[in-house]
């Protein structure tokens, strides 16, 4: 690989990131615009950005030019944001006011 194909590379993977990140600060303030939603109403999303990457990956990644790394950057970028706007609502907003929060989900009636 020449040098200026490893700038070239260089410089997608770091739009890459800094795209996801933004898509990912975008998305959480939508979800979070309406009055009285926190972050921490939508921290379920967290896992669920990674077991897509996942999937994504095993689907596509022998399609994308870094074997599925950028849908890996993608994933993480869209949790490291949910994450930080949960923890920051926690930690300093204290939006838990000192308890918790519980919510419970029935996966499986019978």
């Amino acid at each position: 690989m020449s040098e200026k194909d490893l700038d070239s590379s260089n410089v997608d993977l770091l739009v890459t990131i800094f795209g996801s990140l933004a898509l990912a600060l975008g998305l959480l303030l939508f979800l979070v615009q309406e009055d009285g939603t926190s972050p921490v109403n939508v921290a379920w999303l967290i896992p669920v950005f990674s077991i897509v990457s996942f999937v994504l990956i095993l689907l596509l990644g022998s399609y994308d030019p870094r074997r599925g790394g950028s849908i890996a950057v993608i994933g993480v970028g869209f949790s490291s944001v949910f994450s930080f706007g949960v923890a920051y609502d926690v930690l300093i907003n204290d939006v838990t006011h000192g308890g918790y929060i519980e919510s419970t989900r029935i996966w499986f009636g019978g």
